[in-house]
């Protein structure tokens, strides 16, 4: 736009000196006019842009059912609650962001410690999945509370043809183990034995 009137205050400058004086107060106005018609073209074509803009991805996006896995709240193991979610391209963050929302279901619990959050998911291209987590995944105490946490997040992942196995940070840091019980030190594979 900025081009456009400087060509046309150009070529105004250069027919007022080629032409002398006469007409050029006809010849500004044709000018002006023009330059009116155009401002006045492209905000009726940016309206009509902001009317057939696609709807919010939100409400446009696809939905899909991923399986979470929650301890059972009697410790005899861990169950699958189906959800749907937004279809995205970090599923698996979607996914383990609603892992960490805990269970709608009354008889199921959060595998994981209250306030326990995602830092970061990363799945490398050999299948490796690392999750990362805030220090609070360490409040588990017991071997069995620590195999029903690493198991609900192993288990919710692998569901992802593309993670082989899941490895664990805490604050940044590789962990080989979250509570002190169960190794981490090598990506974990899933167990669908905790879930029957």
């Amino acid at each position: 736009m900025r081009r456009l009137f400087m060509a046309l205050a150009l070529m105004l400058l250069l027919s007022a000196i080629g032409c002398g004086t006469s007409g050029v107060k006809e010849e500004i106005q044709a000018w002006n006019d023009l330059i009116k018609t155009d401002m006045d073209q492209a905000s009726e074509e940016l309206a009509v842009n902001d009317l057939i803009k696609e709807p919010s991805s939100e409400l446009s996006m696809e939905q899909v059912n991923v399986k979470l896995y929650f301890a059972r709240k009697d410790g005899s193991g861990l169950e699958v609650e189906e959800r749907k979610i937004v279809r995205v391209t970090g599923i698996a963050r979607a996914t383990m962001e609603e892992l960490l929302k805990g269970p709608r279901e009354e008889h199921l619990k959060s595998a994981l410690p209250d306030k326990t959050h995602l830092l970061d998911i990363n799945i490398k291209e050999d299948g490796q999945c690392i999750v990362n987590l805030t220090s609070q995944a360490q409040g588990i105490s017991g071997v069995e509370e620590e195999k029903l946490a690493v198991y609900s997040i192993v288990n919710t992942l692998s569901q992802f043809s593309t993670v082989k196995g899941v490895s664990f940070m805490v604050d940044g840091e590789l962990v080989d183990s979250i509570g002190g019980n169960i190794s981490t030190a090598e990506p974990v594979a899933a167990d669908y034995d905790l879930a029957e």
